[in-house]
């Protein structure tokens, strides 16, 4: 069962001094980052051209949206659409949400032939503009390295599926005690997988053809919910 758990820690006392102090922190470097990948985002011509060529490709289409609609009915043979994953003690929910998005798109788009699940992992560690356990920056980031570096796969914690699984444990409770998250640390990032895997590194990664991003009108939920009915699941 999925559970609710911000910024994987809400703290034992959510009054506490030291933890607004850190919250404040956290926030700001956040702040950084995203202000960092707009700029960044924003010159890379490529990113722009996707991000067109999928609005031209929305326009196209006529979809009256169903009164109920459940993604793992639609593409119940995806093995990730049915995951519920855990980022233990660490601030990695961009990280989780960003792979579970890739890997639902990756069997979607292969008509259920590929059902490796996109490494969480791989991504908190070897994308430092993207985010840390600290939390993440602009959504977009994660998309961008996907396509223009890749991504290995890798399961959850003790899965030990695919070249980088997770590496943080998950038994620090729901949610964690700030005392967990206190010591956490992003993992140093290791182009390697695990030994008994049956690829290297390199020949693991998987890129994506494209990285956009959408933003929906006010008051109108109804675009967001056009997409997922579409396309599947969204990062938002």
């Amino acid at each position: 069962q999925a559970r609710y758990n911000p910024f994987a820690h809400s703290g034992d006392s959510l009054l506490n001094v030291d933890n607004l102090q850190m919250g404040k922190e956290m926030a700001e470097d956040a702040i950084g980052l995203a202000v960092h990948a707009v700029k960044e985002a924003v010159m890379k011509e490529d990113f722009m051209e996707d991000t067109r060529e999928h609005l031209e490709e929305l326009k196209s289409f006529s979809l009256v949206l169903p009164s109920s609609f459940d993604a793992r009915d639609k593409w119940s043979r995806c093995s990730s659409v049915h995951q519920v994953t855990n980022q233990g003690a660490c601030g990695s929910c961009w990280a989780m949400a960003a792979t579970s998005v890739m890997s639902d798109r990756l069997c979607i788009s292969t008509n259920f032939t590929r059902q490796e699940i996109i490494s969480a992992q791989d991504l908190l560690s070897c994308c430092p503009s993207c985010g840390s356990c600290g939390g993440g920056g602009f959504l977009i980031s994660a998309f961008k390295h996907w396509k223009e570096r890749g991504l290995v796969t890798g399961g959850l914690y003790g899965s030990n599926e695919g070249c980088k699984p997770y590496q943080i444990d998950n038994k620090c409770g729901y949610p964690c005690a700030i005392s967990y998250y206190e010591k956490s640390r992003t993992p140093k990032c290791e182009r390697k997988c695990q030994p008994l895997y049956r690829k290297n590194y390199d020949e693991d990664l998987i890129k994506s053809s494209k990285a956009y991003w959408l933003r929906s009108r006010p008051f109108d939920d109804d675009s967001m919910d056009w997409r997922v009915v579409r396309y599947s699941s969204i990062q938002w």
